[in-house]
């Protein structure tokens, strides 16, 4: 794979760099945050060598790469040099999917790190077990500190990524990190009397616990959300002459005491409540728990919330020293994604597809499971449903033998090391029979009850398909009806050049009568803009429509838009699909003229507008279009 080529296509087909506010990246996906989403060419992205797929999640767009994602986004940010410039205005209505994004850019770029430490940590400990080393060696300390510094100073390096998360001051954030990690604390802490000794006070009054704050998850992160905060108001009313100084010093004689006194200790006892509330709930219902979460994984990671349950796993190691729940599961599900792929490529007839999912299969054993996932499963449907039945079978069983891991990063055959455990030698064991049923099982299911090859898998077949259909429309007419009552506008004197040069496609513009938007024909819903000013349609021809409500209403985020639809959502022709209040957006100053698009203008041999002036009603005749 040419990184650079990669690079180059992806910004050109998302709408070049002046059209990405924010890029950075998973394990395997670009992700970026597009200025104008409609300028996005999503045939384009997923034609792209080495692209597998791309999804929109919610203003998020990603391109699915797998593990070479790195190397593309390194690229990807020297072509855009710090130029893009995010213009939507307007305030930004939160989303479920804000909280999964902030967790995940906080605790992602440790994840790596992390994983490499724990592989070494089960290899010491199989070392042990087989009688190589003794833990009373001075070699086996040496690469104990380098198996065990990142989980250790958890703290330091979570201050780093909330830091950066939350764009504030970075060095004040480790700052509090280093007062959590100081001996003073930790020395008694660490003695295991922490719960009897007699607490510092500050002041005289204020008590300080004596907590060991090694490997611990929470209480940084609420540190640094503080320190943002109180960094900027602080900075507010100091002096200029005397910020660089004072602005630091103010600021942690601020957040530290909080820090200390309540964020630390409530972060501590809600990391510790995580751990007993888990190791209860498996004790209850573990074999049930193992089978659920084995079971969705695959669509957990779909929407990409297998991030939000990372804290989980590092709150695990700081309070148990393992972990006994997500990891194991997930080592099944990968491997079941795996056994999947690899079934369908020994199935398989078609060369093309069997080298897919050969390929991808044996990524997904390493742990890396997008390319089978996107690449093949998915496609093909049924070798997900054989993945989700091997994982909550295998699952069931891990957790039920109580496996248990020291591992990071993304599990697969290459983390087995950190399921070795030199007082449970059988946990290496559990594991070994729990991924054998995670990839014999749709790996079998996938040879006897095999799968649908003309699902868009091969490109012949693609190709075969794509021809067959133009054939079978050559000649016909499609109809795009009114969405609106209005007066048709002249499109070459709207204000909006994009709108006027007709660049999205053929278009007509209407000057609403009223704010009732109906649906143009039969079809589906393929796009919603997050503030509600413009839907994406699809008909069951096979003609892709774009409404745009007003001019520049993206700065509005959402105010004045009522959406009456989904996304995904079948509508009929004249159902209403918004309600946009008029008197909103002229009160606000902006153009009410909606624009009726047609995005996939280069389908048709000719595309016109019925009308090049007067009124129109909701469900009049406003585009022709002729394949």
């Amino acid at each position: 794979m040419n990184y650079r080529k990669a690079a180059e296509e992806i910004v050109a087909a998302v709408g070049g760099k002046e059209n990405i506010s924010r890029v950075w990246h998973c394990m395997t996906r670009l992700r970026l945050i597009p200025c104008d989403a409609r300028k996005i060419n999503e045939e384009k992205v997923k034609a792209i060598y080495g692209v597998m797929g791309a999804q929109f999640m919610k203003e998020q767009y990603q391109v699915i790469i797998g593990n070479e994602v790195d190397a593309v986004c390194e690229e990807v940010e020297k072509i855009l040099d710090g130029t893009g410039k995010y213009t939507a205005g307007g305030k930004k209505k939160f989303q479920m999917s804000d909280i999964l994004d902030v967790i995940g850019d906080i605790f992602t770029p440790v994840i790596g790190t992390l994983a490499g430490t724990s592989v070494l940590k089960g290899f010491l400990s199989l070392a042990v077990l087989l009688g190589w080393m003794s833990i009373e060696g001075e070699t086996y300390k040496i690469f104990y500190m380098i198996s065990d510094c990142v989980l250790y100073f958890m703290p330091f390096f979570l201050a780093i990524t909330t830091a950066r998360k939350l764009k504030t001051s970075e060095f004040m954030a480790i700052s509090i990190a280093a007062v959590l990690m100081y001996p003073t604390l930790l020395d008694v802490a660490s003695t295991g009397i922490s719960g009897t000794a007699e607490p510092m006070k500050l002041f005289g009054i204020l008590p300080v616990q004596y907590i060991n704050y090694s490997s611990s998850v929470i209480p940084i992160v609420l540190a640094v959300i503080l320190l943002k905060y109180i960094y900027k108001w602080v900075r507010s009313w100091m002096p200029k002459v005397l910020t660089i100084i004072l602005t630091p010093m103010v600021t942690l004689l601020i957040v530290v005491p909080v820090t200390l006194v309540v964020l630390g200790p409530l972060g501590s006892y809600i990391g510790n409540g995580l751990s007993a509330f888990l190791t209860w709930m498996l004790g209850t219902v573990g074999i049930f728990a193992g089978a659920i979460l084995g079971g969705i994984s695959p669509f957990i990671v779909m929407t990409g919330m297998h991030y939000s349950l990372i804290p989980s796993v590092l709150n695990n190691y700081a309070t148990l020293g393992y972990d006994i729940f997500l990891m194991p599961v997930n080592m099944c599900t990968n491997i079941a994604q795996g056994g999947a792929a690899l079934g369908v490529a020994v199935k398989s007839k078609n060369k093309e597809l069997k080298a897919i999912a050969y390929s991808s299969g044996v990524t997904a054993l390493i742990g890396i499971t997008e390319p089978a996932m996107y690449g093949v499963n998915v496609k093909l449907k049924r070798p997900l449903y054989y993945t989700c039945i091997g994982g909550a079978v295998s699952g069931a069983y891990v957790i039920g033998m109580g496996v248990k891991t020291i591992g990071g990063g993304s599990p697969g055959l290459l983390m087995l090391p950190g399921f070795v455990f030199a007082d449970a030698p059988m946990n290496i064991i559990h594991v070994v029979i729990g991924i054998a049923l995670a990839f014999i099982i749709p790996f079998i299911l996938t040879l006897l009850f095999g799968f649908r090859e003309d699902n868009g898998m091969a490109a012949e077949a693609v190709s075969a398909t794509k021809e067959l259909y133009n054939e079978k429309k050559a000649g016909t007419d499609n109809t795009v009806y009114s969405p609106l009552n209005g007066e048709i506008a002249a499109v070459q004197e709207l204000a909006d050049p994009t709108f006027a040069n007709e660049v999205m496609g053929t278009t007509a513009a209407i000057v609403p009568g009223d704010g009732s938007i109906k649906a143009p024909f039969n079809g589906e819903v393929i796009a919603i803009a997050g503030s509600g000013h413009a839907l994406g349609l699809k008909s069951v021809d096979g003609t892709e429509v774009l409404i745009h409500i007003g001019i520049d209403t993206v700065e509005l985020g959402g105010k004045g838009f009522e959406l009456k639809v989904t996304q995904n959502q079948k509508v009929q022709t004249g159902q209403e699909l918004v309600r946009a209040d008029l008197d909103v957006i002229r009160k606000a100053g902006l153009d009410t003229t909606t624009m009726v698009i047609v995005t996939n203008s280069d389908d048709f041999r000719k595309t016109e507008v019925v009308y090049e002036a007067g009124a129109v009603i909701a469900g009049e005749e406003l585009l022709k279009l002729k394949r």
